[in-house]
């Protein structure tokens, strides 16, 4: 009866386990994405991305894997296949906030030749998209002969 009682006490702590390590998701897996395609291969193993504004709104929007506050550095996305998936964010008060609403915004889409980068780095190619309208929960796709 100890035994079984050890064994049942076993499975329950490993349910427990994997119900928490299930439950605790990638910040990034909630929040919009902006999927840039057509990308020039040129730009391949580069990195990218965005500064956004929303049109009527004071806050502003990022797309890019990170933001340090401490350092003001992005975390650019790495281009493959000539596309990037990069989640988008709310810039907020030290922090960034998931993004998941319908709005219409335009996006300053930069690249770099570095993964952490700031807003006075070399830029190596930049386009600028105007009005385009997120999804509902905060997704949008661009080519990148939409940006002038």
């Amino acid at each position: 009866m100890k035994n079984l009682m050890k064994i049942f006490g076993l499975l329950v702590t490993a349910m427990i386990l994997t119900f928490t390590m299930t439950a605790c998701s990638d910040p990034a897996d909630n929040t919009g994405k902006l999927t840039i395609t057509d990308i020039p291969t040129a730009h391949n193993g580069k990195f990218v991305v965005a500064i956004i504004s929303i049109t009527g709104e004071e806050k502003g929007l990022i797309a890019a894997d990170d933001f340090d506050f401490t350092e003001k550095t992005y975390t650019a996305v790495k281009i493959k296949d000539g596309k990037a998936e990069i989640p988008l964010w709310i810039k907020g008060n030290n922090k960034l906030d998931n993004f998941t609403e319908e709005k219409t915004i335009s996006l300053e889409v930069k690249i770099f030749n570095k993964e952490t980068v700031k807003d006075s780095d070399t830029v190596v190619a930049a386009v600028n998209v105007a009005s385009k309208t997120t999804s509902s929960s905060g997704d949008l796709t661009i080519k990148w002969e939409d940006g002038v």
